[in-house]
C-alpha cells in the first residue's frame, strides 16, 4: 500500500511510541508490516524514528524477521537491475 503523507506521519509517530516504550526496532518494523506498509515505506519511517542513516534503515528492515519472506525475491531482483545496468553500461562503450 502507498502511504498518504498523513497516514505515514501517523503511522510514524505510532511506531516512535512503540519504540519509545522499550520495544525493540524488530517490533517497529512488524508492526509496520502488519499495519500494510510496504517495505520502502517502512525503511523511511524506520529512518525518519530512528535518525539512523539511510543504509543502515534499508539493512535493517531488509534483514528483519518481519520481511524474511521476501528478501531471497528481493535479493534476486536487485541482482537483475545490477546485471541489466551493467549491460546497458557495457553497451554505451
Amino acid at each position: 500500500m502507498t502511504l498518504s503523507v498523513n497516514e505515514r506521519l501517523d503511522l510514524a509517530e505510532r511506531a516512535k511510541r512503540l519504540l519509545n516504550e522499550s520495544h525493540d526496532i524488530e517490533s517497529v518494523i512488524a508492526f509496520l508490516q502488519k499495519s500494510g506498509v510496504n517495505k520502502i515505506d517502512s525503511i523511511l519511517i524506520v529512518r525518519e524514528i530512528t535518525g539512523r542513516e539511510f543504509n543502515d534503515c534499508k539493512a535493517l528492515v531488509h534483514l528483519s524477521k518481519a520481511w524474511e519472506n521476501t528478501r531471497d525475491r528481493d535479493e534476486r531482483v536487485h541482482d537483475l537491475a545490477e546485471a541489466a545496468i551493467r549491460d546497458i553500461s557495457k553497451d554505451q562503450i
